[in-house]
């Protein structure tokens, strides 16, 4: 039904809680905490252990998954991340994502798009979403460096995965 307000979880029970850590994370975290403690209680190097358990909960921080909710209408496109719209410009589309593949599915036909670049800083939430429901008939991933993402070439320097998602 429009204009009711789901979860990601498609749960209609929307409340706050404390943001699961996306299973990636926990490795990182884990692995600075055990560092801290050994500073801490190993070492007992307190002015480095007590910096380096901050810099743990800063990890896990980094890799919350919090709840979302959205409009449930087919009509919008929601943002698939967190940040600051730091670009919009008229691009060629990629061309991993005209050509075809093999599929069976088309790819985007030749001529501009709109490309809306989003900056997340470190304080964002680094997970992102689909922006529309439909079918994915595409993932591309593409190495790539790790331009600092404020630059414009970013987005075509940068590592990127494209994801096709037909409505």
């Amino acid at each position: 039904m429009a204009g009711d307000l789901l979860d990601n979880r498609g749960r209609g029970d929307v409340r706050w809680s404390w943001p699961p850590i996306h299973p990636e994370g926990r490795k990182f975290g884990a692995i600075a905490v055990v560092v801290s403690l050994i500073f801490l209680l190993g070492l007992d190097w307190e002015i480095v252990g007590w910096p380096l358990l901050l810099l743990s909960l800063g990890v896990f921080a980094f890799f919350r998954d919090p709840e979302r909710v959205v409009p449930q209408d087919e009509r919008l496109i929601v943002s698939p991340a967190d940040g600051l719209v730091s670009l919009i410009a008229e691009v060629e589309p990629p061309s991993e994502l005209v050509v075809d593949d093999g599929s069976g599915h088309a790819g985007l036909q030749p001529g501009k798009v709109t490309r809306i670049s989003i900056f997340m800083s470190v304080f964002d939430v680094h997970i992102n979403r689909s922006p529309i429901a439909g079918t994915v008939r595409r993932v591309i991933y593409i190495p790539g460096s790790f331009v600092d993402a404020g630059l414009d070439k970013a987005s075509e320097e940068n590592e990127r995965q494209h994801v096709l998602i037909e409505r």
